[in-house]
């Protein structure tokens, strides 16, 4: 059986810190992106590999980086489209470690599929490729499950997502 291949995301949450550490405590995503691509001198042929779906791998994974450090209580997801340290963010360093530790407890919470042996019991859930394949699993779910809302309960939710999203 080959070797599994770590979720990159991992490798960009201290940076995610980091960066908002130097742009003093929060930042737009783009800066907090283009100020980790300059400090670590990211090559451009990196800075353009694109995921599947054609948007910036690079990017991608450092939103994917900041989801996880969200939940976890080190950035304010309170306002749209800026990233913000919290007092905790302000003081924690993550080794990569830290990091694994943190993405697989966060696993476990939003797991929309319990691996089970024959006990029933998790398995251990190891930090790679397995993390956008639950993603994807979820994504699949959510979509059967908006075919099933009838007409009038599609425009509700839609209209719930809207007004939350801050639209009049």
């Amino acid at each position: 059986m080959g070797e599994k291949k770590q979720s990159e995301f991992l490798r960009w949450m201290p940076p995610v810190l980091d960066a908002l550490r130097a742009l003093d405590g929060s930042g737009k995503p783009k800066e907090v992106s283009q100020w980790i691509a300059k400090k670590l001198e990211l090559s451009d042929e990196f800075l353009e590999s694109a995921t599947k779906s054609g948007a910036p791998r690079f990017h991608n994974q450092v939103q994917w980086a900041r989801q996880y450090l969200v939940w976890e209580g080190l950035i304010d997801a309170s306002t749209r489209g800026t990233w913000s340290l919290t007092k905790t963010g302000k003081e924690t360093n993550l080794s990569e470690k830290n990091a694994k530790d943190l993405v697989r407890k966060w696993v476990k919470i939003h797991s929309v599929e319990r691996i089970s042996d024959s006990n029933g019991s998790l398995e251990h859930l190891e930090i790679t490729e397995e993390v956008p394949t639950i993603i994807d699993n979820a994504r699949a779910s959510l979509l059967n499950r908006l075919k099933c809302v009838s007409p009038e309960g599609f425009e509700r939710l839609i209209k719930y997502v809207v007004r939350e999203m801050g639209f009049e």
